[in-house]
Parts: C-alpha cells; sequence; structure tokens
C-alpha cells in the first residue's frame, strides 16, 4: 500500500538537526544517532548553501562563519552522545577538541599548487606534500572515523547513571 508523500517527515528531520543548536550548552542526558546524523545532515546541507558562490569574494566569510557556528553544539552533542552509549561525556568531547589543533595545523601547512585539493569545511587548501601535511591530514581523518564512530554505535540498552534511554516506549 502506497502513502502519500508529505513533507513533514523531512521538516521532522530538519527540526531534528537544529535542536543542538538549541542544545548547545547542555551536557546532561543523552542524544540519539538520529539527533546526531540530523545535525551532520543539516551542516551539509546549510554548507552546500554557499557552494554557488564559492568564486566570490563572500564564499569564505560566510562559510567560516557557518563553520563556526556549527562547530559550537558539537561538544555537547557528542558529550551527550557518548552518554547514550554508556561511556563517560568526554569520550565524545575529546574528538571534538581534536578538531581545534588540526584545523589549525591545516592552515599553517605550506600551501602547493600541486596535488588535488582539499574541500572539507573550511579547508579548501592544497597541502604540501610533506610529512607535515600527510600528518594533518591522517590527524583530520583520524578525528573525523572518530567522530563518525562515535555517531553510529548503538546505545545503551536501558537507563543508567546519565539518564532514561531517549528511545524507550515510556
Amino acid at each position: 500500500m502506497l502513502r502519500e508523500m508529505t513533507a513533514a517527515p523531512f521538516l521532522r528531520g530538519i527540526a531534528l538537526g537544529l535542536k543542538p543548536f538549541r542544545d548547545w550548552l547542555r551536557f546532561e542526558g543523552r542524544s540519539t544517532r538520529s539527533e546526531v546524523i540530523a545535525f551532520l545532515i543539516v551542516y551539509m546541507l546549510g554548507h552546500g548553501m554557499f557552494l554557488p558562490w564559492r568564486d566570490g569574494p563572500a564564499y569564505e566569510p560566510f562559510s567560516a562563519a557557518w563553520e563556526l557556528l556549527t562547530y559550537l553544539p558539537l561538544p555537547a552533542l557528542f558529550y551527550r552522545r557518548a552518554q547514550d552509549l554508556g561511556r563517560p561525556g568526554l569520550w565524545g568531547v575529546a574528538p571534538v577538541l581534536l578538531m581545534i589543533p588540526t584545523s589549525i595545523a591545516a592552515f599553517l601547512v605550506p600551501q602547493s599548487d600541486v596535488g588535488p585539493s582539499l574541500n572539507v569545511g573550511i579547508w579548501h587548501a592544497k597541502p604540501a606534500l610533506t610529512g607535515v601535511g600527510v600528518l594533518v591530514d591522517l590527524g583530520f581523518l583520524a578525528v573525523v572515523f572518530a567522530l563518525w564512530a562515535i555517531a553510529l554505535i548503538g546505545p545503551a540498552a536501558s537507563a543508567d547513571r546519565f539518564g532514561r534511554n531517549p528511545r524507550a516506549i515510556p
């Protein structure tokens, strides 16, 4: 049986993706996989809005502002997500905090005109093929892998010291 398609599920997903902006200073409780993945989708949609103006003078400031705006809820979101896994919140915050030195290091690595462009977030550079450039890339990939692992691992099954399971039927 076919159901009529409506915008309601899409709008609920966008609302769920915007929830971390509202809870950006809330470190208690839990965050579900759906909340984290919806936030990452909102991030990608927002970043994609700036792509048509990529070669224009306004691209870099708006893109950097979006990156900073979306970075604000990450510590609390992944803190709550780690608690949803039954782990201490610092398990989720550590990879987020590691994004800071890897992002700074990306800007300090010498640039090159050869090689592939690194177009991830605010990184629009062609790093030199040096040992430092490779280490920065590997560090960034390790951080991204850790965040996705935390986002996708299944939750703790029941209520624990971090609160009730948000997926449990009351």
